[in-house]
């Protein structure tokens, strides 16, 4: 009780206590009263009594840190297409850099985008001025690795589905597949991050596709022609195979014995996909290998 009355005095103002400290005691001096009513609340004082006394402690909101007050929202942090060579903005200059530039963007931007907290997150900025190490990244590789990041995560979150069918398709064992996905898990952001930002690498790519190169023959490597032959008899198999996985999925489609003549034109519409899907497979095959592909309809004749 003594210790919970001397901190409900401490919070009663000086003058209160004064006035409720008079014809209570037999001394008159203020600070013999103060030193009477912090010491020895119990004799002068009731628990009730002071709590209708207290003073309201005046509590002071601090700001955040991160997104937290006004300052930080007057600059944005945007290093991408049509930024600044310092990567700092103003939130005007920002907005009409956004609104330029948005037909330019790899992926198109929606229309509903427009205030500055939708751009942000679009645009992947952050509020804010850009650190010094921002900066050193843009000079050096022309895109930081903060942002090279967060595409690479997207793309590698995407090609984990296709990875496996690729890996199933050159002739591995589930086994061996599960093994190769979990290193490719391990570095597949690592590895995308240091092609982004490799600039003489970036500037070959480009100029190779100015030129034309790496484009006629697809990427393909030089093969004999008993090679090529095993190549094409594998892969007519393969896409045999899948057009009969399509053409099930079409007799589904019921016709009532042919009377239905929506169902049949949908059903016979179905097997040509599937046929078209097989013949184009097997085209993109021989754009790849344009050369062997010539010489083994040579011999035919």
């Amino acid at each position: 009780m003594s210790q919970q009355l001397k901190t409900l005095v401490k919070r009663v103002p000086k003058g209160k206590l004064l006035q409720l400290m008079k014809g209570r005691s037999f001394d008159t001096d203020p600070k013999i009263l103060f030193y009477q009513a912090k010491e020895f609340p119990e004799k002068y004082f009731k628990i009730e009594e002071l709590k209708k006394h207290i003073q309201k402690r005046k509590t002071k909101r601090r700001k955040r840190k991160r997104g937290g007050g006004k300052t930080k929202k007057k600059y944005v942090c945007y290093t991408g297409i049509g930024a600044n060579k310092k990567g700092t903005h103003t939130a005007k200059d920002f907005l009409k850099r956004m609104e330029k530039n948005r037909n330019n963007f790899n992926e198109p931007v929606p229309e509903s985008v427009k205030t500055l907290d939708q751009w942000v997150k679009n645009s992947g900025a952050y509020y804010g001025k850009c650190s010094k190490s921002t900066v050193k990244d843009m000079k050096s590789h022309g895109l930081p690795i903060k942002f090279a990041k967060k595409g690479c995560r997207k793309k590698c979150k995407e090609s984990e589905k296709q990875m496996p069918l690729i890996m199933k398709s050159l002739g591995l064992n589930k086994k061996e597949v599960k093994e190769k996905m979990k290193t490719y898990k391990k570095d597949c952001v690592k590895n995308c991050v240091r092609l982004m930002t490799d600039e003489k690498l970036i500037k070959q790519l480009v100029k190779m596709k100015l030129k034309g190169g790496c484009g006629k023959r697809g990427g393909g490597k030089k093969l004999s022609q008993s090679e090529f032959k095993k190549l094409i008899s594998e892969k007519e198999k393969e896409y045999w195979d899948e057009m009969e996985k399509c053409n099930r999925k079409c007799n589904t489609i019921k016709t009532n014995y042919t009377k239905n003549k929506k169902k049949l034109k949908k059903k016979s519409k179905c097997y040509q996909k599937c046929n078209d899907k097989r013949l184009k497979n097997i085209q993109s095959v021989h754009k790849k290998y344009p050369k062997e592909y010539k010489t083994f309809i040579k011999n035919l004749g």
